[in-house]
């Protein structure tokens, strides 16, 4: 696999996000947009999500005034929404400042607007915080389209459903070691149920009307109630991860091995993990048994961590599903943490 590289525009324009497309973006001297910092998924290059013009807009290209007289690098894209995408794509340009020298440390920050602060139940907000920190980074929030004499964009370390390289996990490694110090979590055999059931509002409830256009395209589970009672009687710890703080989502896969749910972001935490222990993963999925995104074949891949799948979860519409109680218990059951977590 190649390694990742940057590419270096002089005289280019930083266009914030909100202008031309949800996400920020580089257009070069000539105004031609640099494709290495669209946001693009999947493994074809042609799929490119930033839905940005190929040109940049005359508008602003007159409205920019060259106020930047510094080396920039570009990190973009910023997501608050969804914790997934924020170690998935939002760190996968981090990489350089592992080995740009210090007066280029200076980086985009995005405005964060209200609804922005609201949304902190995954940690993102403070996610954010704590990477900017552990790669001692000037942030530089710029509101406009401005000019800049020199701005690196590095290639993505991670493309969501696509490929991961190595540089992705010292990226996350380092931001755990600033976040956790000197503090060492105690390592405990118990294992540890992720929990998406306080994500799923009861839709019989007037909240849910009101609040529909927000919390519909979540996915909802029926059934995986009684997986928790079931996981809670089997002395098997029971954790919602919306509700912890990013420092403690980083200290609960620092301090456990066996992971247990329904495939989700929160398995994404363990590219935070320091330990030498390989971590288990055991997944409820589909009744194919085929993963819902490829992140989760490629992080545990690069982790080292051991996965096992239990096709128990048939879909209702869309983005309804059942699990079949009693299929993911007998799978849960099946897969002891003695089983799971292999010597090395």
């Amino acid at each position: 696999m190649s390694r990742v590289a940057y590419r270096v525009v002089e005289d280019g324009w930083f266009v914030p996000r909100g202008l031309v497309s949800q996400y920020d973006l580089v257009y070069d001297a000539a105004g031609a947009l640099v494709h290495e910092s669209t946001l693009q998924r999947g493994k074809p290059p042609s799929q490119m999500i930033s839905q940005a013009p190929s040109r940049l807009p005359p508008r602003f290209a007159r409205a920019a005034r060259k106020t930047v007289a510094e080396s920039l690098v570009f990190l973009g894209p910023y997501d608050f929404r969804h914790y997934g995408h924020w170690i998935t794509e939002g760190l996968a340009r981090f990489w350089y400042l592992l080995q740009c020298p210090e007066e280029y440390k200076a980086a985009t920050v995005p405005e964060s607007s209200a609804i922005d602060m609201l949304r902190r139940r995954a940690g993102i907000f403070s996610g954010w915080r704590v990477a900017f920190d552990a790669f001692q980074t000037r942030r530089v929030a710029l509101r406009s389209s401005v000019r800049v004499e020199r701005i690196v964009v590095p290639d993505c370390s991670m493309r969501n459903r696509a490929y991961i390289r190595p540089a992705h996990l010292d990226v996350t490694r380092k931001i755990a070691a600033t976040l956790l110090g000197d503090e060492r979590p105690v390592p405990s055999d118990v294992p540890v149920y992720l929990s998406r059931g306080r994500l799923n509002p009861n839709p019989s409830r007037w909240a849910w009307a009101l609040l529909g256009g927000i919390l519909r395209d979540r996915r909802r589970f029926d059934g995986e109630l009684a997986v928790e009672k079931y996981c809670e009687g089997r002395g098997i710890k029971v954790v919602h991860p919306e509700y912890l703080s990013f420092a403690d989502q980083v200290r609960l896969f620092n301090t456990h091995d066996v992971f247990i749910g329904i495939e989700g972001s929160a398995f994404h935490t363990s590219l935070f993990r320091l330990r030498w222990e390989r971590a288990c993963h055991i997944y409820l999925c589909s009744a194919d048994g085929r993963p819902s995104s490829a992140n989760f074949d490629l992080i545990d891949s690069l982790a080292g961590n051991v996965s096992h799948r239990i096709n128990c979860m048939a879909e209702l519409g869309r983005r309804h599903f059942s699990l079949d109680i009693r299929k993911a218990v007998d799978g849960i059951s099946s897969h002891s943490p003695a089983h799971c977590r292999p010597t090395l």
